[in-house]
């Protein structure tokens, strides 16, 4: 069985939909420009509430980590077994090429990406895969799509339905469900690792 650990700050903000909403509340306190001292608190109460938001901000930490562990697992496995099978290079994008999607902020709001080029690949030169990890209480989804302009190698890819499903029609990108999170101390993501495994198996016969 494959399993990662769900961070203790997670499986308090993934247990409940009053849980959520307070975190989100304090987290939205710790963007850049907000007053994070409101007016008519004390000294006592405001360390209540400056401790509340380190907490807060604790739990975006974790969060974005608990992301990248499950891309590691997932996609970077997968990444990694294409590139050594020589069926194709794929060299990851460089930290400035992107748009901020790296950052806390917009992993917390959005979801995690890692984008790749293909190289030695005739028919996917000056194609990039994006492979994403998305988390939420009724469980996590991995994400991908060949970003070239209109999207055609995307929507020729001959998923199986049983790991991959439509998700964004516009776009093209695809994802699967793992077990729900709400409750979990733990997240068995054999499922994810199999879907990753497959794309990349089918991306690399394109």
């Amino acid at each position: 069985m494959m399993l990662l650990t769900v961070p203790e700050s997670l499986r308090f903000y993934f247990e409940s939909a009053s849980n959520i909403e307070v975190i989100d509340g304090l987290v939205g306190k710790l963007t850049k420009g907000s007053k994070t001292s409101p007016d008519d608190m004390g000294p006592n109460d405001l360390a209540t509430f400056h401790k509340a938001l380190l907490a807060a901000y604790q739990t975006q930490v974790d969060y974005w980590q608990f992301h990248k562990d499950i891309w590691d697992a997932t996609w970077g496995v997968a990444i990694a077994a294409h590139n050594h099978s020589k069926q194709g290079q794929l060299t990851p994008c460089a930290p400035h090429e992107y748009a901020g999607e790296l950052s806390i902020d917009y992993v917390w709001d959005d979801a995690f990406y890692y984008m790749h080029r293909f190289e030695h690949k005739p028919a996917l030169k000056g194609g990039t895969l994006v492979t994403g990890v998305w988390a939420r209480p009724r469980g996590v989804k991995l994400m991908c799509y060949i970003e070239d302009g209109v999207y055609d190698l995307s929507n020729g890819l001959d998923l199986d339905a049983s790991l991959w499903a439509a998700d964004h029609p516009d776009d093209n990108r695809y994802s699967v469900a793992s077990e729900p999170l709400e409750g979990a101390q733990t997240l068995n993501y054999g499922l994810l690792h199999a879907a990753a495994s497959h794309a990349l198996k089918v991306i690399s016969a394109a």
